[in-house]
């Protein structure tokens, strides 16, 4: 579970703009942990790094970021994929959770998934 930034950038997951806070329940203790981009190997953005825009826009920042385009959204993604990958037991820490999601989008499952998900949708509404 996440909790949003004391000095809040308004993001309620993972950020790359600063530091995040993660509450983490093991062997029936919470702790919450902070952790910056730094600790997931990239760099600080600025919030308007991160800016979308009207659901097309998003859409090709979503279609940039799975077939590899390096950046702040990229960083973004994996950097909330990372924690994802852990809690789900796929990886045991960040680190190995950070190079499985950038083998994912590198070799292309990450965008296979997403296609398949379209095609999927476009079967259902026809």
């Amino acid at each position: 579970m996440l909790t949003e930034r004391p000095d809040g950038d308004g993001l309620d997951e993972v950020t790359t703009t600063g530091p995040s806070y993660i509450y983490r329940l093991k062997d029936g203790e919470i702790t919450l942990a902070e952790f910056t981009p730094e600790d997931f190997g990239v760099p600080r953005s600025r919030p308007e790094d991160l800016r979308g825009g009207a659901a097309s826009d998003n859409a090709a920042i979503l279609r940039q970021v799975l077939e590899g385009e390096p950046g702040p959204h990229r960083d973004v993604t994996l950097v909330n994929a990372a924690p994802a990958l852990v809690a789900a037991g796929i990886s045991a820490g960040f680190e190995e959770a950070m190079v499985k999601a950038r083998a994912s989008i590198d070799q292309g499952a990450a965008l296979a998934v997403l296609e398949a998900v379209i095609r999927r949708g476009a079967d259902l509404m026809s």
